[in-house]
């Protein structure tokens, strides 16, 4: 089976507020804790788009306009909670990208286990014109794609359809017509295995025709560009004179750059030090950057223009310039920052069956009679939320089902629980039967000796 979240915000191209997105977190850890599914699907209701990421306007209301910053991280460190939850839950989560992909949306489908591309799918960054840095653990997913992602990052180009699969983006594939029948192969899939799941995507998707000798040519030339960045690059300043007095192409490039040279700096960094990181640790790493650009006094000339464009739709566009102070302006958002500290972990919030010591042949070690292999004080204590057990609490023989505490659903007694249930019955069963024995036996006595 396959649980669902879907993405339905149309009316903002699919942006998540800080409500929605605790929302998503809670969908998928009831879903990651129901024992009956087999993956979970992230898709989205609105057509050709996906997702655009995080909806700042909605802090500004929220927080009345007083404090917009502290709205803005309260939603970060929901969105980020999401996004690790996406990439290490326990169950496979297949997020299906049919349509416009922007900016931090992008880590709601590239975190997943199996990111699937559409002939739909439309891929763009476009944080460098918005006076903004590759957060939420975007910067991971690009320094993966190595002068690739550089390029998609600072010119807010665009890759759609088949070019993502030519360009290295994606792995998955299938047409958008195909998409309901993965849908419908997925629900009928009982099996976490991430073997399994490939098996069904696979089974789903058509071989298409090798690239055109034109797209060729362009991921050969961004290569030569940009995947210097990762290698020889100081800063942002080198690539940029590279695009200056390489070619017809690279300066038509370096056109379309735009935003700040403190800024472009900023995303120039995080990419790189994000190919020397895990997605768990570029993510702690963003939230330090975001504070540091929120609060720090020093960081005032980031926050004022992101600002003004969040709440006022008021965009300036600027060309960077060649200066190598505007570059060192970066570093102060890179600086440790006490408040900067995230906490990114895992809670599981089922444990079915509770067992005593090891599972394989337990058995064996409770062999006497109305003994039982389950710990029903980590039942009561753990499962039930139950604070206060008593010593000589009776098993009451006629539940025959249980709420899960996580997912809330009904969920039937194991078959070895109604074993437990038979024999506790029928030890009473007999201890009453050799009460009665006994009590006849003593009236008996008593007639006989009158």
């Amino acid at each position: 089976k396959c649980g669902f979240i879907v993405l339905n915000n149309g009316r903002k191209m699919n942006t998540l507020s800080h409500f929605q997105y605790n929302k998503l977190l809670k969908e998928l850890v009831k879903y990651e804790s129901n024992e009956h599914l087999g993956t979970v699907a992230l898709m989205s209701s609105t057509e050709n788009v996906f997702s655009s990421g995080s909806d700042y306007h909605s802090c500004f209301l929220d927080s009345n306009g007083s404090d917009f910053a502290k709205k803005v991280l309260q939603m970060k460190r929901k969105e980020y909670n999401a996004i690790n939850q996406i990439h290490i839950s326990d169950i496979p989560v297949v997020a299906v990208m049919d349509g416009k992909v922007s900016n931090d949306g992008a880590s709601l489908g590239f975190a997943s286990r199996f990111p699937i591309i559409t002939d739909r799918t439309e891929l763009h960054f476009s944080q460098s014109r918005h006076n903004f840095f590759t957060d939420a653990g975007v910067s991971k997913f690009l320094s993966s794609l190595g002068g690739v992602g550089m390029y998609l990052a600072l010119t807010g180009s665009p890759l759609k359809g088949r070019e993502l699969m030519y360009f290295g983006v994606g792995k998955y594939y299938i047409e958008h017509c195909n998409v309901d029948d993965l849908m419908s192969d997925l629900s009928l899939n009982h099996s976490r295995s991430a073997s399994r799941v490939e098996e069904i995507i696979k089974a789903t998707t058509v071989p298409f025709p090798n690239p055109d000798e034109d797209i060729l040519n362009r991921f050969n030339d961004i290569s030569q560009l940009f995947n210097p960045c990762f290698i020889s690059d100081e800063n942002v300043l080198d690539l940029l004179h590279r695009l200056e007095s390489t070619s017809d192409y690279s300066r038509d490039l370096l056109s379309h750059i735009q935003g700040s040279t403190a800024m472009l700096q900023a995303i120039w960094k995080s990419i790189v030090d994000a190919s020397r990181l895990s997605l768990h640790g570029t993510l702690k790493r963003d939230y330090n950057v975001l504070v540091n650009l929120m609060t720090a006094e020093s960081c005032k000339e980031f926050y004022t223009p992101f600002a003004n464009e969040s709440i006022n739709h008021l965009r300036v566009a600027s060309s960077p310039v060649l200066d190598a102070a505007e570059c060192a302006k970066a570093d102060a958002l890179f600086a440790p920052n006490e408040q900067g500290e995230l906490f990114l972990g895992k809670t599981v919030h089922y444990d079915i069956p509770l067992f005593r010591g090891d599972c394989a042949d337990n058995d064996k070690h409770f062999e006497r009679f109305g003994d039982s292999k389950f710990d029903w004080e980590r039942v009561d204590r753990e499962l039930l939320h139950v604070v206060e057990v008593k010593k000589e609490k009776p098993i009451a023989t006629e539940a025959r089902a249980f709420v899960h505490p996580a997912t809330g659903l009904v969920h039937p007694v194991p078959l070895e629980w109604e074993e437990d249930l038979k024999m506790e019955k029928m030890r009473k069963t007999q201890a009453r039967k050799r009460q009665m024995a006994e009590d006849s036996q003593t009236v008996l006595s008593s007639m006989h000796e009158e």
